[in-house]
């Protein structure tokens, strides 16, 4: 859970959702996300498919968002703005979250991550700690994030990646029946003729606080869970799974993603929650 940072003594806060994700960067680097949902007034865009640069206008609603990333001696190491102008939205139909993202090449090390909304008089503020995680060597695989939408990347967004467009959702609130995106990515897998050869597995079971055990179904039987295999043609690939929620209750849940490469015999894993929530839940409560 983040700390506030600073305390926020102003008479009017603005909550917003945000999560940090690693994936690897350059030599011995990592590329660290800050994604950033914030409630606004629904605008003219589309709710499931919003674009920052779509939404600049003569509007008064302006927002700025900003991550400042702290070294362990809690100096300054690099700070990332976005200025985001919304449309008047007087006329609006209900709330919806809009997403920002900001990231910064930063080195193996340990920091903090401070991330702050403001908008008007309202504003709040949020800190983090990171560790770096290792990326090289041997088989690994990134953070998993969450996302409201993926698709083929038709035009210019800040959320496109390579041939995707991944618009994150860090509040990780999915209605039930709604498509669950999650994008992450591989790495340091073995090639043989040119190609990779790997498989990837997936299970969502009820949500468990107990770290012992993670991955034993005992107790929680999966409510979905499937399997595939595919190769590549480098070490390093970006993969996205689109995951329906209609069997699953609202509740908490696990998302557990395993990896084999099947060349090197070498197995990672990786787990995180998310929530599936009514079909009548107002997603930005």
């Amino acid at each position: 859970m983040p700390s506030s940072y600073p305390f926020n003594f102003a008479p009017e806060a603005l909550p917003f959702y945000f999560d940090v994700a690693q994936f690897k960067g350059g030599e011995g680097l990592n590329r660290i996300e800050v994604n950033v949902e914030f409630p606004v007034a629904d605008g003219a865009n589309e709710p499931d498919k919003p674009d920052e640069n779509d939404a600049r206008s003569e509007g008064p609603h302006r927002y700025n968002v900003r991550a400042t990333y702290f070294g362990p001696d809690y100096s300054e190491i690099e700070r990332r703005e976005s200025t985001i102008d919304i449309p008047d939205a007087a006329a609006a139909r209900g709330v919806r979250l809009w997403p920002a993202q900001m990231f910064a090449s930063l080195e193996h090390d340990y920091y903090r991550v401070a991330v702050s909304v403001t908008e008007g008089e309202r504003s709040s503020s949020y800190w983090s700690n990171v560790g770096l995680a290792d990326f090289t060597g041997a088989l690994a695989v990134s953070d998993v994030l969450f996302a409201s939408h993926i698709g083929p990347a038709h035009d210019e967004s800040p959320f496109n990646r390579g041939a995707l467009v991944v618009v994150p959702h860090p509040i990780r609130r999915y209605r039930q029946g709604d498509e669950l995106p999650v994008y992450f990515e591989l790495y340091n897998m073995r090639m043989e003729n040119g190609q990779t050869s790997y498989e990837i597995s997936y299970r969502i079971v009820s949500h468990t606080k107990k770290k012992s055990g993670f991955w034993d179904e005992r107790g929680r039987r999966p409510a979905v869970a499937s399997s595939f295999d595919a190769t590549g043609y480098s070490k390093d690939e970006p993969q996205h799974l689109v995951i329906r929620t209609d069997n699953l209750k609202p509740g908490t849940y696990d998302l557990l993603i395993s990896i084999t490469d099947l060349i090197a015999a070498d197995t990672v894993r990786r787990a995180a929650s998310f929530k599936v929530v009514d079909e009548d839940f107002e997603l930005a409560e």
